[in-house]
């Protein structure tokens, strides 16, 4: 079976790029929807955070506090690192066993999710990295309309990424997100057309 990665910097489109897959038959994970579900109440990578930075990012209601871990990591590098050393482990192994199984069931392609795979390295079962690209100002543009965030703050998100050539550089193919949705279902069928 072989494994692509979708990654790109934050607002660029990956998702518009996972879901034309999804719609082709094609099995697909997300990481950071992994992370999500890893620190659910009970399961041993929230139990591991209440550990490493105290019972005040947890909710009363066992939830992790996303907003307030949010804000730890992003303005504190060494947060930062403690968190992905707790979760990037726990995240490789769901989704290299996912893949396994995607495997087993005779699937001959998967694709996975991976927004920052250039930042944490690009792990052993992914074959070919799929880029989603377009200019900084209209990531930012689309991160203001999805989540109604400050530019400071995306402009802050998007300077703890890898710079957009960085990315470039690390890509098997490269899907221009800029254009139309048919615009960017015409490249990808150009890439997979036997899908």
């Amino acid at each position: 079976m072989k494994t692509y990665a979708i990654t790109g910097g934050i607002g660029s489109g990956k998702s518009t790029l996972k879901h034309w897959f999804e719609k082709q038959g094609v099995p697909t994970l997300n990481a950071d929807e992994i992370a999500r579900d890893l620190v659910q109440p009970g399961m041993p990578a929230l139990q591991q955070i209440a550990l490493t930075f105290g019972d005040a990012f947890i909710k009363d209601d066992g939830h992790l506090n996303r907003e307030a871990m949010r804000q730890k990591v992003f303005h504190n590098d060494e947060s930062r690192q403690q968190l992905e050393a707790i979760l990037h482990p726990m995240i490789r192994q769901t989704t290299a066993e996912q893949l396994a199984k995607f495997e087993a069931e005779g699937n001959q392609m998967a694709v996975v999710e991976i927004p920052l795979l250039v930042e944490t390295g690009r792990p052993d079962y992914i074959d070919k990295v799929i880029v989603s690209d377009c200019s900084p100002s209209l990531q930012i543009e689309r991160v203001q309309q999805r989540n109604n965030w400050a530019y400071e703050e995306i402009a802050n998100i998007m300077k703890r990424q890898v710079s957009r050539q960085e990315r470039l550089n690390h890509a098997d193919i490269v899907i221009d997100t800029s254009r139309d949705l048919a615009s960017i279902e015409a490249q990808l069928q150009h890439y997979f057309s036997g899908l």
